[in-house]
């Protein structure tokens, strides 16, 4: 069943003059430019080109021979690691390639932090006017 939300915070099952927000089919639409779909297309875009200028391609970062453990330490609570056992990994090649892939699961992981906002927003906005 559809159902319209108002500004004035009853809801119809037909669209008035002041409605928001639509529920259909367990989804909501935004009457206003909703363009929550474009920003996370954006951010994924922001992440692909940061991967182009750090290692050439998308695709090089997901094939290196790396360990789990030490590129999501710090990130994933799940994952424990000394803060010894990190340095020393960090540390032992002295490498830029090593530097590269820790800044850009971190600024991986920014981003994703930033989507699950966005559409997070959009979602608390449309159950706010649900109740």
């Amino acid at each position: 069943m559809s159902k319209y939300y108002n500004i004035n915070g009853i809801s119809t099952t037909n669209p008035t003059n002041e409605w928001v927000a639509h529920k259909w089919s367990n989804n909501f639409s935004n009457k206003f430019n909703d363009n929550t779909g474009e920003i996370d297309i954006k951010l994924i875009s922001l992440t692909h080109k940061v991967a182009d200028k750090l290692f050439g391609s998308i695709q090089k970062p997901y094939s290196l021979p790396l360990n789990s453990a030490h590129i999501y330490a710090g990130v994933d609570a799940e994952i424990k690691i000394s803060k010894q056992e990190f340095e020393k990994w960090v540390n032992s090649g002295k490498s830029e390639q090593t530097h590269k892939i820790l800044f850009y699961y971190d600024f991986q992981n920014l981003v994703g932090s930033l989507q699950n906002l966005v559409q997070e927003s959009r979602f608390l906005f449309c159950n706010f006017l649900k109740y």
